[in-house]
């Protein structure tokens, strides 16, 4: 619905979402103290059609990015025919269901609020915008999406559900660097980055092909592109005796089904039960990342024999059957 309004009326960052509203609905400033924690409050949509138009009651003591979005949020409310009766909005894109503030009444009312989300996200960082910018160059890109004059984290959610599978955007913590907020594109391999912990930098780079920093509406912003692929080292399957020189090198005294040998099978196969083995090179990948996101693993992952073992261990999973599929 969000990208045939943006057809019907050629919309392209920035876009005048104020302008959009006020064909739908009268808008009224209000004073909000932010404490209350309420965005905007929009009544009347069942009126829509009607003699009388639905009213927005839009807090003007926020930041201008976040008025837009809460315009473009509001929008969504009032194009889509299902959102009736009085929304009451407190707009953080995205939607975060972990937070203790975002308690809704129903089921219902939390998927209302994440449609209106999703579409202010359509709206202002238009999907036909984003196919017009070179994914090889995510600083160039999100240096674009600058251009919709929404908050760095609206901007990277938004650039990120729409561009395929591989991206990472970090938003850091200032004072901390700690992540303030991650944003993955789809199907992108989770490298154990979550919101509110330490971004360990050096770790999360041994995953990625090219990486980088930059500022965004004034926020510091990490990207990177996944590695989603290896070159396999060799075509050959015994596995086993690759992994026992790993850990003969690395944890001196363990042998063959010992408790760090069973750790280590356990990580590959977790791997394999997540991804499947129809591409054998990726699983590979899959295989090394896995072993990274353990602490205890990741010298071992950095010795010139590891990337043997996974792409052995990748194809032996290849050459024996499955009932798994890739996802």
């Amino acid at each position: 619905m969000a990208d045939t309004l943006v057809e019907e009326y050629d919309l392209a960052p920035p876009v005048d979402v104020q302008a959009l509203v006020e064909n739908l609905a009268e808008v009224r400033d209000i004073s909000i103290d932010t404490e209350v924690g309420l965005d905007a409050v929009l009544y009347g949509l069942n009126s829509r059609g009607g003699d009388d138009r639905p009213v927005l009651l839009l807090n003007n003591n926020v930041p201008d990015t976040r008025r837009r979005f809460t315009l473009g949020h509001e929008l969504g409310h009032l194009q889509m025919a299902w959102h009736v009766g009085t929304m009451s909005c407190n707009v953080d894109y995205p939607f975060d269901e972990s937070e203790d503030s975002a308690v809704w009444a129903s089921a219902s009312s939390y998927e209302l609020e994440r449609d209106a989300d999703q579409f202010a996200s359509r709206i202002l960082i238009p999907s036909r915008f984003v196919a017009g910018l070179d994914p090889s160059d995510p600083e160039a890109m999100l240096a674009a999406v600058a251009q919709a004059q929404v908050s760095a984290d609206a901007s990277i959610i938004g650039l990120a559900s729409l561009l395929g599978p591989g991206h990472v955007f970090v938003i850091l913590d200032p004072f901390t660097r700690s992540v303030s907020r991650v944003a993955s594109s789809p199907d992108t391999f989770n490298l154990g980055i979550y919101r509110g912990r330490p971004f360990d930098r050096d770790q999360v780079i041994k995953a990625m092909t090219s990486h980088g920093e930059t500022r965004l509406q004034g926020a510091r912003v990490f990207w990177g592109v996944v590695q989603d692929s290896m070159d396999l080292v060799t075509d050959d399957d015994n596995w086993e005796e690759l992994l026992l020189g790993l850990l003969t090198r690395h944890f001196p005294g363990e042998t063959q089904n010992g408790g760090v040998w069973q750790s280590a099978n356990g990580v590959a196969s977790a791997a394999h039960s997540s991804f499947g083995h129809e591409d054998v090179p990726q699983l590979a990948v899959r295989i090394r990342q896995r072993f990274l996101k353990r602490a205890d693993f990741v010298e071992m992952v950095e010795d010139p024999m590891f990337d043997a073992f996974a792409s052995a261990r990748a194809n032996a999973f290849a050459r024996r059957p499955s009932k798994r599929r890739k996802r």
